[in-house]
């Protein structure tokens, strides 16, 4: 044996070079797996707003041109059998259970899954259902998005002229040919996003909006037109982006 031979190993300063130099490759590779996901997201959510947006259109063709409407007092489901249970309330409660509306168009069993963004406090099985054991954020019968009130009350309510007294006048649908700029006014639009992910400026965010004329886009609340002032007096304090759209259906928030 040479007893010249010895084995050699890594130096301490070797071994925290290699550790630095690891530790930088990670720091800038895990930015761009991030971005990778959320690019991955944004692409699914988009699909499903654009099949989405078919639904509507279904809709719109079955009631002779009409949008979404639902009379004050309507019951809307809370699973895919009545029988489960529903909920009643204010005339604007469609923004949030307008999926009650299709069932004969986009059935739940098939459709749900689509207006809903998977989250482990969501069920899977039953996306309607909401969070498993109603501990989570997610309530029974809601899907991931909103619908504008600008398309489910008459567009008088958002423009300029005095207060209404008369609200029964105002609470009737809108038919699709009164949209001016279908292209420009939002029908849904997700409003879970900074639920299921950490939001420290929720308005500068870019979140998957479908539009009436069936094209979906990124967009953020900063960048849409400023909410009107609505004359109905229930609705004077709000002034909600793409809820409270200046000129109602006649108008457009982007």
């Amino acid at each position: 044996m040479n007893r010249f031979f010895h084995r050699r190993g890594f130096t301490l300063i070797e071994l925290l070079v290699t550790i630095g130099i690891i530790a930088l490759l990670i720091g800038i590779a895990l930015p761009a797996l991030s971005g990778a996901k959320k690019r991955a997201k944004d692409a699914v959510g988009l699909s499903n707003m654009r099949q989405t947006g078919i639904a509507m259109e279904h809709y719109v063709a079955r009631y002779d041109g009409w949008l979404p409407f639902a009379i004050e007092g309507t019951q809307f489901n809370l699973s895919p059998a009545p029988v489960v249970g529903s909920v009643s309330g204010s005339h604007w409660e469609l923004k949030t259970y307008w999926s009650s509306l299709f069932f004969e168009v986009a059935p739940w069993d098939e459709w749900f899954g689509v207006w809903t963004y998977a989250d482990p406090r969501r069920s899977e099985e039953n996306p309607w259902a909401g969070s498993p054991g109603f501990d989570g954020p997610f309530y029974a019968g809601r899907t991931s998005l909103e619908y504008s009130r600008a398309l489910f009350a008459r567009p008088e309510i958002w423009e300029a002229g005095d207060p209404i007294v008369d609200r029964d006048s105002v609470l009737k649908g809108v038919r699709m040919s009164e949209v001016r700029y279908p292209s420009g006014k939002v029908t849904l639009f997700d409003t879970e996003l900074c639920i299921r992910v950490r939001c420290d400026y929720p308005s500068d965010v870019k979140r998957a909006m479908l539009f009436v004329d069936g094209h979906a886009g990124m967009h953020s609340y900063k960048d849409a037109n400023a909410p009107a002032r609505a004359r109905l007096e229930e609705l004077r304090t709000l002034h909600e982006p793409i809820h409270d759209t200046a000129g109602g259906a006649r108008g457009r928030d982007y």
